[in-house]
């Protein structure tokens, strides 16, 4: 009896053993995956929503305007202005307002216009006004005087300065870019007749952001 009782506690002690040998032969868990950090933006300046055209020589319904599928451009069809002293306004405006997502290590540039037009009349003289800044700033105002004969056809083209800092905009920060546009009759009797229209002379109905990496 005492040998049978020694034959039960020697096999408890082997199962024993067994199972301790099992648990420490378990799989060690392997560890989890780790996700690879993204992948620096590869976004650029966008048009963020429809370019506002304004002012008396730009009234609603006489400006054909769409934004283009890449979000960096617009195309903008405006009717010529007129400005004169048979009857026509003596003096006239045109205001765009362009909003652009800028993200950040980016900066956009104002947009300049190219103006070509014409004066016919008995010494007529006028003035063509612009000026091109970021909503909440202030720009330079450029100014162009005008008079017949001597400028019965005329063609001027503005250029952005690139290092002039107030013709950029913050880095990394949303704007609007403006462009305040006005026609002045200063004396003499006739018509002037003015069109707007971008610095593209390939595509002059084009407006496409210019944009750079900021430091």
């Amino acid at each position: 009896m005492r040998f049978h009782y020694l034959l039960i506690l020697l096999s408890g002690s082997l199962l024993v053993a067994c199972g301790d040998k099992t648990a420490n032969n378990q799989a060690t868990p392997e560890p989890a995956a780790t996700t690879a950090p993204a992948a620096p933006s590869t976004a650029t300046p966008m048009i963020s929503d429809l370019p506002a055209i304004a002012g008396s020589g730009c009234a609603a319904g006489k400006a054909k305007l769409e934004v283009q599928s890449n979000k960096d451009s617009f195309t903008l069809s405006l009717a010529e202005l007129e400005a004169g002293t048979e009857g026509q306004k003596t003096n006239i405006t045109c205001i765009m307002a362009i909003p652009v997502s800028v993200p950040a290590g980016y900066q956009v540039s104002i947009l300049p216009l190219h103006f070509k037009g014409s004066l016919a009349g008995n010494g007529l003289k006028v003035e063509l006004r612009r000026e091109y800044f970021f909503a909440g700033t202030t720009g330079t105002p450029e100014v162009s005087s005008l008079s017949s004969p001597a400028d019965s056809s005329f063609d001027i083209s503005d250029t952005v300065n690139n290092d002039d800092v107030t013709q950029w905009s913050i880095c990394g920060e949303d704007t609007n870019i403006r462009a305040n546009v006005r026609l002045i009759v200063k004396g003499g009797q006739g018509l002037a007749k003015l069109a707007i229209s971008s610095g593209d002379t390939a595509q002059p109905n084009l407006f496409k952001l210019n944009y750079r990496p900021c430091n």
